[in-house]
């Protein structure tokens, strides 16, 4: 399965409570998603074809939901992904963007 590719206005999102911390939370397509990195909008390729590379392991759907400015990694709740990242601590390691400046999205920019 491929990366769905969202325009961000969209999405329903919401802030949820996980493990501590809150995170950004979207509902689309009947899916309940978490957001584990933002980028800046010119780096949509390479965040697409790590999507893609993610959305190989089971039970993982990936969405990339783009703005003028932003490109967002969204992730399936019911991922394994979502737990290895938020709970265990584990970066993600994406080919091409360990350079790139990631766009903090702290809960009181929205």
């Amino acid at each position: 399965m491929l990366p769905l590719v969202i325009d961000e206005q969209k999405i329903f999102p919401f802030k949820f409570w996980f493990e501590g911390n809150i995170q950004d939370g979207m509902y689309y397509n009947k899916e309940l998603f978490c957001r584990l990195q933002v980028f800046d909008v010119r780096y949509r390729a390479q965040v697409y074809r790590f999507g893609v590379q993610i959305c190989q392991q089971p039970e993982t759907l990936v969405a990339i939901a783009l703005s003028k400015e932003t490109c967002s990694l969204w992730v399936s709740l019911r991922s394994p992904l979502v737990k290895t990242v938020l709970v265990e601590g584990v970066p993600l390691s994406i080919p091409n963007l360990e350079e790139a400046p990631k766009i903090d999205r702290s809960p009181s920019e929205d």
